[in-house]
């Protein structure tokens, strides 16, 4: 965003506008992230708009919502994905029956397996988040750095033969 505003000169208003929500039918009471690079005169029409399509709406420098996004969407993200994986190979290694899975699934993991295939299917959009955020590689490190943690804690491996 930073760039595009530079190479711009800073000529016209200019705010990118970030829905904080991917593709539904209804989005009111959705909140849109704005980082204004220069908006004075367009703010309150920009507001007007925002409050009357039922959003609400955060503002927010680029750096505040690259980082809260590695947070909030990045590592999100990643750990449906590192789960998904982590399910697979378990159940492989354990020789688990895909249906004796979907026949045991909790209520919780159902809710969660359908945010996996939400995810899934904007597969293309999680990885343009991935790769266009700054602070991405933070969000891996600090999930690698928990799953270390708890492999120490919990000891790895089974004992069993």
């Amino acid at each position: 965003v930073e760039g595009l505003y530079r190479e711009r000169g800073g000529g016209p208003e200019y705010a990118s506008l970030h829905p904080l929500f991917g593709p539904l039918g209804c989005p009111a009471g959705e909140t849109v992230a704005v980082v204004p690079l220069r908006l004075e005169r367009w703010r309150e029409r920009l507001e007007k708009l925002l409050t009357g399509l039922g959003l609400v709406y955060t503002y927010v420098s680029v750096e505040e919502h690259d980082k809260a996004m590695a947070v909030n969407q990045v590592l999100h993200h990643l750990v449906y994905e590192v789960l998904g994986e982590a399910m697979e190979r378990l159940r492989e290694r354990l020789g688990v029956e895909p249906g004796l899975l979907k026949s045991l699934a909790t209520y919780s993991l159902r809710q969660t397996l359908s945010v996996m295939a939400r995810l899934e299917r904007l597969q293309a959009v999680v990885e343009e988040i991935r790769r266009l955020n700054p602070y991405a590689g933070d969000a891996v490190e600090a999930l690698a750095e928990v799953v270390e943690e708890k492999a120490r804690l919990l000891g790895r491996g089974s004992s069993r033969g």
